[in-house]
């Protein structure tokens, strides 16, 4: 709290305001007691205010708040400005609400995440900008954006999470793919754009000219069609425009503009004109065709009476000048021409033809022997056909028809010249690539002359192929390996020519060649490596040689003729045996005890797999599943004992050897298991040592080793022993001499041993144990075990501090010299601490002998005490020079204490109080060594009453009982005859003025502020048996804290006589508290208005409190006096402002009410307060309803008071009411009822 205030506001939940609620500065909902402490400037400290205190949080909470964020929202967008939108269903606790941008995907983030702490946490709604740049967002990143906090009672709020939430500060980009620039197109617009990101649909903008297209375009991000309808743009035929096409993303950044120039709207194309004979006997036919000179595509056809699509396959790129008519049948045939221009405009036209005559099949004059259906030509084909009889030169014709295979669009292909049209069998050479056929195509091959009549041959499924075949090896491999039976595995693109396949294997100058019948043109053969040739002649140049590296190459020819690269494989080796591997486990140990061990194997480059197993007795397949690499290491199957393990190779042509490698070896994991009975822990040992241990199984001789290390104190030799120990399973003993250990050395002594597997057992080790054949003296120290003095005891059982004994192991004390040679008397085992002396007075000798392990006794150690077991005396009563002191010191003195062995100090106690001291209260004031001594009145106030006693103790440590208690002292200030006084108390709160003349003696004036608990001569039941009278009426309150009660006393020749009357009347002043000068007593229950206060005087008689009434406020200097010719107990009291308990007639005032008439009542009518009794006021919780005498509502006054409202004569418009009278009534919640009337007079 502020010195310059009295009031501060302090949130109970948060006491210290630092945001983080502990244990310490956390209310919870229970009675406390309030304490207020103050010290002014000067230093002077207050004395401590306290009420019992109530607080109430009114609910516990234990709901958790609901945050809704409505944005940024999930799958949004933003932009710099981001927009925050939420909701909060009660207030958050400050600090705690924060706003977290965490990235999920797109640009890299490294400061993600981003928290905000938001200042808007009130409960309700809101909505504003906050800058995503100064907030570090990165452009392009996906964020999850959360919003969390808890409330102020720490109850947590579910986070609210939006994902997917885009920050985006780049502009779309647009690629417009179509139109183009330069380009043409007609009202079915094909459109195709790239958007870079998703974009707004109505955003989209495509324009031409000034002139909008209307049709709903795509907003995807990536590649984009659409096929949109611009007739009703109003565009004209023929003219350039200028595209222009905008677009603006999710997160409302525009696109740049994107044009495309130049432009043309072609909207029609003219009719083109198809010209051809009227009759045909051949169904191929010439046509003409005009009038296209905007064309680019033509399409000819018998059944295309309706329009075509744009992908239609019967397209052509060229004019056509030929057709071919489809169907065999005579009669008139339809032929439609449709043409294409660039803008996709299409027109068409038709006309007929009739087909006269029959068709003449090959056995009526004309058949094709070469090619025949099915066949594969290259870039020269042969053809071979046969006439019966001679043929019209000019009817003669080969015709290429495009079938299936790779596109065609030239098809057909017709060939005139260089056929012979003589009777019989002719053969002609064709060029491919002169008729531009197409590599990959299939066609239907047509030949037809005329000798009269027409006939016709034809061969179908004829492939033009002019591309070499690709060939890849699989089998032999490069590196690779081969046996007895060779696969040989090949691929290749088409069909081979079986006869043109040729397998060579090539070593040195030696060429080997497989018979070519023997090979497959399907790619996969299996052929013998010492009988290639499959003839069993085995011949040198068939038989391959075991161990020898080949170059394998492959030749062939597609079914055109057309010869593949070769293909080879080298470094190939044709291999027929593999020896017999050698296999050691752990470098050929006969024992292991790890379940993993080392693999030792033939070096041989040419094995390719190994298989290892403890149960592949027999020879493995070579698809078996055990097989892997080169092995190293070998894990054994579970269990103890004899191990065999078999090792079969496998090399690169795949032979595996005959019969397996194999190795065995013991497995043993299990540790020795060792126990050192002798020399024993904490044991002792010299001359012959004894050893003796167990042993769970035989180890080796090498392995064990006893050593003695040292352990303690001094320098010794670690001796190891690997001799004569044995290593038999069981218990095994030795003894051992002349080991040159150290007499009084401490050792280690561990038995270590290891199996024949190499387990290594657990050392078995024996601590503490001594070589020793000898002890020291100790020594020993007696000790009071209070005082800890070593002089004098006052109690039989005393302190031993014993040292030198750190070999010991027993301990033998006693008051008899002689002890040690007793055997009977019971040695102790453990430490002595403490020893009871005997039972008289006077100097007792203690002796001690101890033993140690080895069974040595020492020399006796010994010390002596004088027991004193006498109480002293108490000493005298303490006494002083005087009653009252004003300042310096004073003596104090007392007889002195007796005890047998000496006085050390004495222990003077005080009281400080106003009445007979009681036993609780006493402090130590000091202690001294003498029976005197000079009191300091230093820390000691004006009004103090004192009282002393005082105890003694004896040198051993022993109390007396206290001393009779000494006479009061009283503390005051001596004032002079006829002296004028003018003083006040120590906190000055209560103030006295005695004018000059009044005193006719030397005068003591005492005024002590707590007379309840420090009275000097009013008993405080008095003081309570008032209170508790005045407490019954509620109509007055007092103010606790300015009781005072006053006292003077008449100094002669060092006696003091208490006074109560004076000649003369004095004149008192209580102090009361208005630190904010509002005219109200600070610090009381109710408001206590100053003006009503008076000084109220303790009658001792009556327990009452009187009124003085000749009483003066000082609102200025907040202080209330009054002249008095007696002095006694005063306090304050006045009239609070306390509503009532129960409705009753409520007086009200002024009545009638005239504004600026009263000034101690100008602010309104008066209902109850301070100038009513208190059953007239109002209760704490009221309802005020004011009417017209016709009945009309004119003001309601709700709520809660503290006894008293003023009405300010106004309407609840808040205009002032008119001249009248008016009805009021008054209700509460407990059905209390008061009305009357009340008039207002202007």
């Amino acid at each position: 709290v502020s010195p310059a205030s009295g009031s501060i506001t302090l949130n109970g939940v948060d006491l210290n305001s630092d945001g983080e609620r502990t244990l310490y500065d956390y209310l919870k909902n229970a009675i406390y007691t309030v304490t207020l402490e103050a010290c002014d400037l000067a230093g002077n400290i207050s004395s401590t205010s306290t009420l019992e205190w109530k607080y109430d949080a009114i609910c516990i909470d234990t709901e958790s708040p609901l945050i809704i964020l409505s944005q940024p929202a999930t799958g949004g967008f933003g932009t710099q400005g981001v927009r925050v939108s939420y909701s909060l269903s009660e207030n958050i606790a400050s600090g705690t609400l924060r706003l977290s941008f965490i990235r999920t995907g797109g640009s890299h983030d490294g400061y993600s995440p981003h928290r905000i702490v938001l200042g808007s946490s009130s409960k309700g709604e809101y909505s504003f900008i906050i800058d995503g740049k100064a907030n570090q967002l990165v452009d392009g990143a996906i964020y999850t954006v959360t919003l969390e906090g808890e409330d102020v009672a720490g109850n947590k709020a579910q986070i609210a999470a939006n994902t997917n939430w885009t920050y985006d500060l780049s502009a779309p980009i647009i690629t417009l793919c179509k139109p183009s620039n330069n380009g043409r197109d007609n009202h079915e617009l094909e459109l195709m754009f790239v958007l870079s990101e998703d974009v707004k649909p109505e955003s989209m903008v495509l324009r031409f000219g000034g002139m909008a297209a209307t049709a709903t375009l795509p907003y995807a991000k990536g590649t984009n069609t659409a096929n949109i309808n611009i007739a009703g743009l109003g565009l004209v035929h023929g003219n350039t425009y200028t595209i222009t096409m905008q677009a603006v993303d999710m997160a409302d950044n525009p696109s740049a503009i994107i044009t495309k120039t130049n432009w043309t709207y072609d909207d029609n194309i003219g009719t083109p004109s198809l010209s051809m004979a009227t009759t045909t006997i051949s169904r191929l036919i010439t046509v003409m065709i005009i009038n296209d000179n905007e064309t680019v595509a033509w399409l000819l056809g018998e059944e295309k009476n309706a329009q075509p699509n744009g992908d239609d396959p019967g397209w052509r790129s060229t004019r056509p000048t030929a057709f071919y008519i489809s169907s065999a049948g005579v009669g008139e045939k339809q032929v439609y021409l449709w043409v294409k221009d660039a803008a996709g405009n299409v027109n068409s036209a038709t006309t007929s033809i009739t087909l006269t005559g029959s068709s003449t099949t090959a056995q009526l004059g004309v058949s094709i022997q070469s090619p025949q259906s099915g066949d594969v030509g290259s870039q020269t084909i042969r053809l071979q056909y046969t006439l019966t009889e001679p043929v019209d030169p000019e009817s003669l014709r080969l015709v290429f028809i495009h079938t299936a295979g790779a596109n065609d669009p030239n098809s057909p292909h017709t060939v005139t010249s260089g056929l012979e049209p003589s009777a019989g069998v002719h053969n002609i050479w064709i060029k491919g690539y002169s008729l531009n056929l197409v590599d990959g195509a299939v066609y239907t091959l047509r030949l037809e002359a005329m000798a009269g009549t027409l006939a016709t041959a034809q061969i179908s499924n004829l492939r033009y192929d002019i591309s070499p075949p690709v060939m890849s090896f699989i089998s032999p491999a490069t590196n690779g390996y081969g046996k007895e039976i060779i696969t040989v595995r090949y691929q290749a693109s088409e069909p081979l020519a079986g006869d043109s396949l040729q397998l060579v294997f090539y070593c040195g100058q030696e060429a080997h060649t497989v018979t070519t019948l023997l090979l497959s043109s399907q790619g996969s053969l299996y052929i013998k490596g010492n009988d290639l040739s499959n003839d069993g002649s085995l011949t040198t140049n068939d038989t391959l040689t075991n161990g020898a590296t080949y170059t394998v190459c492959l030749t062939a020819s597609d079914l055109a003729g057309n010869r593949a690269a070769p293909i080879f494989s080298t470094n190939w080796k044709y291999d027929t045996s593999i020896g017999i591997p050698t296999l050691s486990l752990k470098g050929g140990a006969t024992y292991t005890n790890s379940s993993i061990v080392s693999v030792e194997t033939t070096e041989n480059e040419d094995i390719a797999k190994w298989l290892i197993s403890e149960t592949q007795k027999v020879a493995p397949t070579m698809d078996n599943s055990l097989w892997t690499n080169k092995p190293t290491a070998y894990s054994f199957s579970i269990g103890e004992g004899k191990k065999t393990v078999y090792l079969w190779v496998q090399d690169g042509a795949g032979n595996i050897n005959i019969t397996p490698a194999v190795s065995s070896i013991i497995m043993d994991t299990q540790l020795p298991k060792i126990t050192l009975n002798l020399p024993a822990s904490n044991g002792a040992g010299n001359g012959t040592i004894a050893v003796s241990y167990y042993l769970s199984e035989d180890v080796a001789v090498d392995s064990l080793k006893l050593t003695f290390k040292p352990t303690g104190r001094g320098y010794g030799t670690e001796c190891v022993i690997t001799a004569w120990l044995t290593s038999y399973r069981g218990e095994n003993m030795v003894e051992l001499n002349g080991l040159g250990l150290n007499n009084g050395m401490i050792y280690a002594v561990s038995l270590d041993a290891t199996d024949f597997a190499g387990n290594i057992g657990v050392t078995a080790v024996n601590h503490n144990w001594k070589y020793d054949t000898t002890i020291g003296t100790p020594t020993m120290l007696i000790r009071d075990y209070l005082t800890n003095g070593t002089q004098c005891t006052g109690a039989r059982l005393v302190r031993l501090e014993i040292s030198g004994d750190e070999e010991a192991v027993k301990w033998l004390i006693s008051e008899d010299m002689h002890a040690s040679s007793n055997k009977d008397l019971p040695w102790q085992q453990d430490k002595p601490a403490y020893f009871t002396l005997g039972t008289t007075s006077g100097v007792r000798t203690v002796f001690l002998w101890i033993q140690d392990n080895a069974g040595n006794i020492s020399s006796v150690a010994q010390d002596s005490i004088n027991l004193d077991i006498e109480t002293p005396q108490p000493p005298g009563t303490p006494t002083t020079n005087g009653q009252f002191f004003p300042k310096g010191t004073y003596t104090l003195s007392w007889d002195a204490s007796l005890a047998a062995a000496g006085i050390e100090l004495y222990e003077v106690q005080e009281y400080l109080g106003s009445q007979t001291p009681d036993a609780d209260n006493w402090n130590t004031a000091a202690t001294y060594r003498a029976t005197v001594t000079l009191m300091s009145l230093k820390a000691k106030k004006h009004g103090d009453s004192l009282w002393y006693r005082v105890r003694a103790r004896n040198n051993v440590g022993v109390w007396s009982s206290y001393s009779g208690v000494s006479e009061e002292i009283i503390i005051a200030e001596l004032f002079g005859t006829n002296t004028a006084v003018t003083g006040s108390s120590i906190d000055g709160r209560a103030l006295v003025n005695i004018p000059q003349g009044i005193l006719t003696d030397e005068t003591y004036i005492i005024i002590e502020r707590d007379p309840l608990n420090y009275g000097k001569n009013i008993n405080p039941k008095t003081i309570k048996a008032a209170n508790d009278k005045d407490d019954v009426d509620l109509s007055f309150d007092r103010i606790e804290d300015t009781i005072a009660e006053f006292n003077a006393y008449i100094y002669n020749n060092g006696t003091s006589t208490r006074i109560t009357t004076f000649t003369n009347k004095v004149r008192i002043s209580l102090r009361y508290r208005d630190v904010n000068q509002d005219g109200f007593v600070d610090n009381v229950p109710y408001r206590l208005d100053e003006r009503t206060l008076k000084v109220y005087r303790l009658n001792e008689t009556t327990q009452q409190w009187v009124a003085e009434e000749n009483s003066i406020v000082d609102p200025v200097a907040n202080t209330v006096s009054a002249e008095v010719d007696h002095f006694s107990i005063f306090v304050l009291r006045g009239t609070p402002l306390r509503p009532a308990t129960v409705l009753g007639n409520v007086r009200v005032y002024p009545n009638p009410y005239k504004p600026n008439s009263n000034p101690m009542h100008n602010s309104g009518v008066h209902f109850g307060g301070t100038a009513a009794p208190f059953e007239e006021r109002l209760t704490e919780q009221v309802t005020i309803k004011i009417f017209t005498v016709t009945g009309e509502l004119v003001r309601v006054i709700d709520g809660q008071t503290s006894g008293e409202y003023i009405w300010d004569a106004k309407n609840d418009d808040g205009d002032e009411v008119s001249t009248g009278v008016y009805i009021y009534q008054i209700t509460n919640e407990q059905a209390g009822n008061s009305f009357g009337k009340v008039a207002i007079v202007k």
